[in-house]
């Protein structure tokens, strides 16, 4: 138990599920390891989580969105670790409460969608930046719906993640313009909406 290996329980998640957000794999990867490790008291197990959430933060390039998910599940910890007065209770709370918290993180997506979808309108144009699974299905909706409007995308360098963005939208029918990064404030006075 002691050689559980944080980053490689994370990159794991990533890769059995090309759908998993990096905020999503980090929070599950610290679910996991909690489940794993089982430590014996309160300042332990906060402990534990700081030191893998480090890890986590330090390995992985570009982490903002891992940053992100590390730090919502830290502050659900500290929120409730006070609650209990019997620390096996909080253990189990924590670990069940996790596992739940995870589930409705996945299902916030297709939630997000569903609301922004509305102010998508006729003729709109666009701009996104990079890719988000959550913008993409936000837009996918609205082709569903079939609401017909264009999208200007940025390329993100140096991981070009925009161009993946692109390709799935042009799949879905939607006419999209690549651009590259510093030309936003050349279209910006065409823009309608901004969805990061």
């Amino acid at each position: 138990m002691s050689d559980f290996d944080i980053k490689k329980t994370y990159l794991n998640f990533l890769d059995e599920d090309s759908e998993m957000t990096m905020p999503i794999a980090a929070i599950e990867s610290l679910v996991t390891l909690l489940r794993v490790k089982q430590p014996s008291t309160s300042t332990e197990l906060i402990k534990l989580l700081q030191d893998a959430t480090e890890t986590l933060k330090s390995s992985i390039p570009n982490a903002i969105s891992l940053s992100a998910g590390c730090d919502l599940f830290m502050r659900f910890v500290l929120r409730n670790t006070h609650l209990y007065h019997d620390y096996e209770s909080c253990k189990r709370h924590l670990v069940e409460n996790g596992q739940l918290f995870l589930e409705r993180s996945k299902a916030s997506r297709d939630k997000i969608a569903e609301f922004g979808t509305r102010f998508i309108t006729d003729d709109d144009i666009v701009l996104v930046h990079s890719f988000s699974r959550t913008v993409f299905t936000l837009l996918n909706h609205a082709v569903e719906k079939k609401v017909r409007f264009r999208v200007v995308c940025t390329e993100a360098r140096p991981t070009f993640q925009g161009k993946m963005m692109a390709k799935l939208l042009r799949e879905k029918g939607v006419p999209v313009t690549l651009i590259v990064d510093s030309a936003v404030g050349y279209v910006i006075h065409k823009v309608d909406k901004v969805l990061v």
